[in-house]
């Protein structure tokens, strides 16, 4: 009979225990990839369906423009014809001598409006028929092929490649032990489309913390205060060029000197200049913006505190953010860039700063470097548990994308996936100006 020693009852007890865990390790993943793929084909049935409301709702939105510049047209020729027989007439005025000058300038008047009249109709005419023609693009998009991108940009995400790493293991002697694992990473995704508002998302209401990438919407908030404070102030001294007003509170040319007990650790280049380097605070929101500056971060909090961004992060409709500064979710992040995108459109005093700010900013590695050579205005944000960027694509047709993740570790491989899912973002918005 064979006889079994206790060290060898002691290694099976080991090797059952080690099985057991590995098994419970593979039944908890397959129940995660089975409610994983159950939300990406809610999601898709849900992208599916608001794909077609949209389309339909666009289709109504032509025809009901196409009938407004029927009715504007037959307007301005009405207008056009009395503009014709009012000139008739005071050319006839001009001719008789009988006519009085009062007559003359009564008519001379009514041909002014009716010219003015006539100007806003072709106005209205004109951007009818831009939007018309934006409208009719609709009708290129292949929603088949459409479809396919969705699929293979969901099979992209679903099958995100786990992440090697270290851990320590206490073995049973008390020795500790260095061993690689492998976790499965989180990824969230956000992509609007700025002129038509299609959108497409994937575990987009998913909060993380934000990291840096708050640094762009307090930058924001901080331009669009000083906007209404400079707006404000010309029409105040437009009213009364002698008006002494009390020094802004947005002066940007006011200036900040380093200190080391200003010291931030992370990110950012002030912290590593001499003591005694002087910025202005329009220097340290480009420092903000350009290397996710930490100390710029700081002074710019405590020269204007976060009210503004508090207020913003409402008005906008965040959801996670506005529980938390700290806290985003990719469909926040898309309301963000969204805002972002409104702010530098208006070329108010200071969305220059903003734009080129962005368009500079560092870490090119996700968003950038998969549309190159598009420009991308964007902010990463890169931490423990977190690496994201958010951005807005400057492509001939803009649109925002979001990439959320908890894949802190970075690196090559992690860089060429999240730029694999750029990119087939990228195709899914331009299959939406295909020509069939």
């Amino acid at each position: 009979m064979t006889r079994i020693t206790r060290t060898q009852i002691k290694r099976n007890r080991r090797l059952a225990t080690l099985l057991g865990f590995m098994l419970a390790l593979a039944l908890t993943a397959a129940v995660l990839l089975a409610v994983q793929l159950g939300l990406v084909k809610s999601e898709q049935a849900e992208y599916r369906e608001s794909t077609a409301r949209r389309i339909n709702e666009l289709d109504t939105q032509l025809l009901d423009e196409r009938e407004k510049l029927k009715l504007l047209q037959a307007e301005r020729d009405l207008i056009y014809s009395q503009s014709l027989a009012l000139q008739g007439d005071v050319a006839n005025l001009t001719s008789s001598a009988a006519d009085s000058a009062k007559h003359y300038s009564s008519l001379d008047a009514q041909l002014d409006d009716l010219k003015g009249q006539l100007n806003a109709k072709d106005a209205e005419i004109d951007k009818l028929k831009a939007n018309i023609k934006n409208l009719e693009s609709v009708y290129s998009v292949d929603i088949n092929k459409q479809f396919d991108i969705i699929t293979e940009l969901n099979e992209l995400l679903v099958n995100v490649p786990p992440i090697e790493f270290e851990r320590e293991v206490t073995k049973d002697d008390g020795t500790v032990e260095k061993i690689i694992d492998y976790r499965i990473p989180k990824i969230s995704i956000y992509y609007e489309d700025m002129q038509k508002g299609y959108k497409y998302s994937y575990l987009a209401d998913e909060v993380y913390s934000s990291a840096s990438l708050l640094k762009a919407p307090f930058a924001l908030s901080i331009l669009e205060a000083a906007e209404k404070e400079f707006t404000d102030r010309k029409a105040q001294l437009e009213a009364n060029p002698t008006a002494v007003l009390p020094e802004p509170k947005y002066n940007f040319d006011k200036i900040y000197t380093y200190t080391k007990a200003d010291y931030q650790s992370g990110s950012g280049k002030i912290k590593d200049e001499p003591e005694g380097k002087t910025y202005t605070y329009r220097e340290l929101i480009e420092y903000l913006l350009l290397y996710s500056d930490n100390v710029a971060y700081e002074q710019l909090k405590k020269e204007y505190d976060i009210r503004e961004f508090r207020s913003l992060a409402s008005r906008i409709g965040t959801k996670a953010m506005r529980k938390s500064l700290s806290d985003i979710s990719a469909s926040d992040g898309g309301k963000v860039m969204r805002a972002i995108y409104e702010y530098i459109q208006s070329e108010g005093e200071y969305s220059e700063l903003m734009y080129d700010s962005m368009i500079n900013s560092a870490h090119t590695v996700m968003i950038t470097m998969s549309v190159y050579p598009k420009k991308v205005a964007h902010k990463y944000g890169w931490d423990a548990g977190t690496y994201h960027d958010m951005g807005i694509v400057y492509d001939e047709n803009p649109y925002v994308v979001v990439v959320l993740t908890d894949m802190e570790e970075g690196g090559k491989e992690i860089n060429e996936y999240i730029q694999s899912v750029i990119k087939k973002v990228a195709k899914l918005h331009a299959n939406f100006y295909a020509k069939r």
